[in-house]
């Protein structure tokens, strides 16, 4: 039986496309996977411990994970600047 789906050629390829190497990947695929699953560890961590901070704080998980990358940003002092001008806006003008 024929199939209806029309075969695609692959693109022509000229001199200056790059080979692409596979031996690089198979050679650094345990490190990755390894990597990978303690990146994964590490979320699942820090989320905890965030939950865990919020309900001992009382504050917003957000607001700590806010909190957390503004300190480790180069935009932490814009940040703060930000949050008071807003905690004034609030305060004078309301929702």
């Amino acid at each position: 039986m024929k199939s209806n789906v029309a075969r695609m050629e692959p693109p022509a390829t000229t001199e200056t496309e790059n080979v692409i190497a596979l031996q690089p990947l198979r050679e650094s695929i345990k490190e990755l996977t390894a990597l990978h699953e303690r990146a994964k560890n590490a979320r699942e961590s820090y989320a905890d411990l965030v939950d865990a901070v919020s309900d001992k704080t009382k504050l917003k998980p957000a607001v700590i994970r806010a909190f957390i990358n503004a300190r480790l940003s180069e935009t932490g002092q814009r940040s703060v600047e930000r949050a008071k001008q807003l905690a004034l806006v609030f305060e004078e003008v309301g929702i």
